[in-house]
């Protein structure tokens, strides 16, 4: 009889593009930060280190400013007549890497108490749960091919309605409830950064005149940088022999020694359908360099070794990256359609569903992780 036993892993996480997991809150000029454009670096504001420049002195005068609607850098640098670099009134810096930063708001990546750029254990497990629902669904699809499955019962005003609901589909690859659900005994810790940096995220949408940027909709995002590296904790408990018969068999899905490689051609089965996606739409140079990025990303996938996988995680995935993009595959037309229906406004019934793209102005993809697994 197999006896319960833990595997501990210590995970390297480096971010491959740009990662945003937001905090809910926008950044704005002046009030939340200053941008220094001759070094390109924002200054999130640090109430004291303001306060200890303009005086306690000068608060009746600054509140007379900024009932002028004067920004603290004028008050500073132009009224009081105090030179200021970005390290004097910050509580944290940004790089921007982006061009056209100037009054707009910034949406705040997540920090911890401490003032640290993070992504929680929460959004990596809901990451990797993705990955594993989709590989459990290619390997035994006929449950989504019931309209049935996918829906709950609902009433309106007296009658009975169906909206599409994810309840018996977790249900039947994960577990009945909490507690049978497998995935419990999957543990994962936070991964703390070092530094982010602004980009500006576009947005291209499908129209009926073919992909075009929406410029009204392209905003500032605080990201953690590319390039840099964390660590984090991650452990898969084995129940043994004794308790699998009171979780889902699909725990099976962790105990198999390749748990890596397979989340690992997850994402790499989704950049191919991408990239075969965009091999037939658009032409433009703004869809070349996107599709440059992608086959870039294909190439560090499709060369990492066991224990090694690639992952997208946080803001900038849309529908196909966060739930797995197998509804086409596995769900008939007509309750694919039915699905699409239900999602997105009747007036763009016709277009390509998901039919927005985001990424940086560098036509870089969000959200792109590696990790690597050494055992512990």
């Amino acid at each position: 009889m197999r006896k319960a036993t833990t595997t501990n892993y210590r995970i390297t996480a480096e971010a491959i593009t740009p990662v945003h997991i937001g905090s809910g809150r926008e950044l704005q000029h002046n009030t939340d930060y200053l941008y220094f454009q001759g070094s390109r670096q924002v200054a999130v504001i640090d109430p004291n280190k303001a306060l200890h420049i303009i005086g306690a002195e000068n608060i009746d005068a600054w509140v007379t400013a900024i009932n002028q609607r004067r920004g603290l850098d004028e008050y500073i640098t132009k009224i009081l007549k105090k030179p200021m670099e970005p390290a004097d009134i910050s509580s944290r810096l940004m790089r921007v890497d982006a061009r056209g930063l100037n009054k707009q708001n910034i949406k705040e990546q997540l920090h911890n108490g401490s003032g640290v750029p993070y992504i929680p254990g929460s959004s990596i497990k809901g990451a990797l749960r993705t990955a594993i629902l989709t590989t459990l669904i290619e390997q035994s699809p006929d449950f989504t091919g019931k309209l049935n499955n996918l829906q709950k019962e609902v009433r309106r005003r007296g009658e009975k309605s169906y909206d599409f609901d994810d309840g018996k589909l977790m249900a039947n690859y994960f577990g009945n409830d909490p507690n049978q659900d497998f995935l419990r005994f999957l543990r994962v810790g936070d991964a703390h950064f070092s530094n982010t940096s602004c980009h500006l995220i576009i947005t291209e949408n499908l129209t009926n005149k073919g992909w075009q940027v929406k410029e009204q909709i392209n905003q500032y995002v605080e990201c953690i940088s590319y390039g840099q590296s964390a660590t984090f904790s991650l452990s898969i408990f084995d129940i043994g022999d004794q308790g699998k018969n009171y979780i889902h068999k699909n725990i099976d899905t962790l105990l198999t020694g390749s748990f890596f490689s397979m989340v690992n051609e997850y994402t790499l089965r989704w950049i191919n359908n991408e990239i075969a996606f965009w091999d037939n739409e658009g032409d433009g140079q703004t869809e070349k360099e996107y599709l440059k990025v992608l086959i870039n990303l294909e190439k560090i996938a499709s060369s990492l070794p066991p224990d090694t996988c690639l992952i997208r995680v946080g803001f900038g995935g849309g529908f196909s990256s966060m739930t797995g993009d197998w509804q086409s595959d596995y769900m008939t037309a007509d309750d694919y359609g039915e699905l699409v229906y239900s999602l997105r406004n009747p007036r763009y019934e016709g277009l390509l569903f998901p039919k927005t793209r985001k990424f940086t102005q560098d036509s870089l993809q969000l959200g792109f992780i590696k990790f690597t697994a050494q055992k512990v």
